[in-house]
């Protein structure tokens, strides 16, 4: 398996640390997950961002799910585009591409009283 320079935990430092979550008070994700490729160079690609519906938590009318999935899909694309490289996959002593998978969850109280 790749790994992130200094291991899991340095990993979701790196992401809690640079992610910025968007200000919308109409909205809520509770789980974005960052998926991509670990190239044998330890480069990033394929990078994907991935929410689904059922963590949406939409507050009022003026919101739609496709438009709160992309404000923060667009800020976690940001932080997978400032990932440094990884260590490499090996596989029987080779460096191989890897299909990487990172979920990230919040945590935030919502109060939906008006």
């Amino acid at each position: 398996m790749p790994q992130f320079v200094g291991g899991d935990a340095k990993l979701i430092g790196f992401l809690t640390d640079n992610f910025k979550m968007p200000y919308n008070k109409d909205c809520y994700i509770s789980k974005i997950n960052f998926n991509f490729v670990v190239e044998k160079d330890g480069s990033l690609s394929h990078k994907q961002i991935e929410i689904k519906d059922k963590n949406v938590q939409l507050k009022s009318d003026k919101e739609t799910i496709e438009h709160c999935k992309k404000i923060y899909a667009d800020s976690a694309m940001s932080v997978l585009n400032r990932m440094p490289k990884w260590a490499p996959g090996k596989m029987k002593g080779n460096k191989v591409r890897v299909k990487y998978s990172v979920p990230l969850n919040f945590e935030q109280q919502i109060d939906f009283k008006k």
